[in-house]
């Protein structure tokens, strides 16, 4: 075991201020999400496991899910889809268990 605050090597040349760089401080940089192929992958992954899951759900609970995903109110969706904004709220409720389910399945 090894502080992250101890000079890397005793040997280390001295920076500016007359220290050795740390071993936190030659520790690669945390990777940009973006071109990082293990979070590309597990992305994927889990966008996969979504769409796949997309036919389980009932048009009630694909309506709602829908709405709240495009940040509309259940006031609006409550009476042309289902009746209540209560049942819409449920319906959207019901889809993001049953998407998440199958993601944890994925994994």
């Amino acid at each position: 075991a090894m502080s992250l605050d101890s000079p890397r090597e005793p040997s280390a040349r001295a920076d500016e201020a007359g220290r050795a760089p740390a071993l936190l401080d030659t520790l690669a940089a945390p990777r940009d999400a973006r071109s990082d192929p293990e979070t590309r992958l597990l992305v994927r992954e889990q966008l996969t496991s979504a769409v796949h899951a997309l036919p389980t759900l009932t048009p009630s609970e694909r309506a709602a899910l829908a709405i709240s995903v495009n940040g509309q109110s259940y006031k609006r969706l409550g009476p042309t889809l289902t009746g209540t904004p209560k049942a819409a709220s449920q319906a959207a409720y019901r889809a993001r268990r049953k998407l998440a389910a199958a993601m944890v399945q994925a994994a």
